[in-house]
């Protein structure tokens, strides 16, 4: 989550670009790219938020966010990044493979359907422990568009809730590869 104070952004037609890079251990580097348009910002003293959010293989990474705006300024931060799914619970796996990242956006995809309509609402929960999840989630998104979708991932092996998102759609994951 990035959080920055609007005052500085007061009027409109201002923008954010984010890019992110995470680089597994032993990979090659994933870039995640969002940009946003600022709705008129009124003087005021609160701040704007940005999120984000992926999923990665077991494994170490690095991760490294750019956030730069359109009066050409720009910031950085970098952390480490630890991902060991069996701390959760024994036995518990990653869906992906070590070194993988899989991107999840709070971006809703587009109303299709039936004439052009689309659900109001669609609640998926799912087992993560199940190895074709994600597939399974973005085939019923394709079949069943909504504006918005709730997803709530749970291990039932473990009678565990691991992850839930009122406003969430996925995007296919990004693969790293191996040197």
């Amino acid at each position: 989550m990035i959080r920055v104070p609007l005052d500085q952004y007061r009027g409109s037609g201002h923008s954010w670009r984010v890019v992110v890079r995470v680089t597994p251990g032993n990979g090659e580097a994933i870039y995640l790219a969002s940009s946003f348009n600022l709705k008129p910002v009124p003087e005021t003293e609160i701040f704007g938020e940005a999120r984000g959010v992926f999923l990665p293989g077991e494994g170490h990474y690095t991760g490294d966010l750019v956030l730069s705006d359109d009066l050409g300024r720009a910031c950085s931060y970098e952390w480490k990044i630890g991902a060991r799914f069996d701390g959760l619970a024994p036995g518990l796996h990653s869906p992906l493979a070590p070194g993988a990242i899989a991107e999840m956006s709070r971006t809703p995809p587009p109303a299709r359907g039936v004439g052009g309509a689309a659900f109001e609402r669609l609640s998926v929960m799912a087992d993560f422990s199940d190895p074709h999840w994600r597939e399974e989630l973005t085939a019923l998104l394709e079949q069943t568009p909504a504006r918005r979708t709730r997803l709530v991932l749970f291990t039932l092996a473990h009678h565990m809730e691991l992850f839930r998102d009122d406003d969430f759609h996925p995007r296919p994951p990004c693969k790293a590869s191996q040197e």
